[in-house]
């Protein structure tokens, strides 16, 4: 990305660990931040999927873990819409 518009938008990063290869594990949110910096936050990600019709809220319905630590979707990302919050 080389130029957006606006120029500026408010957002947040949240993280909390690492995946088995050490990577970030991070969520990138549009707006106000849900809490202080340094504080623990709820979040609910909320979302339809379009093959059943139902309304979820919490991504553990939507992956699963196999082995320990490898961690895959149960739909496609096309069959998932996102609420804004």
């Amino acid at each position: 990305m080389t130029a957006t518009t606006p120029e500026t938008v408010p957002g947040f990063v949240l993280t909390r660990g690492a995946d088995v290869h050490g990577r970030c594990i991070a969520l990138a949110g549009a707006g106000a931040a849900p809490g202080t910096s340094g504080r623990e936050a709820g979040i609910q990600d909320r979302y339809s999927v379009l093959s059943t019709g139902e309304r979820r809220a919490g991504l553990h319905h939507i992956v699963e873990v196999t082995n320990g630590h490898t961690v895959r979707m149960t739909h496609q990302p096309e069959d998932l819409v996102f609420e804004d919050a």
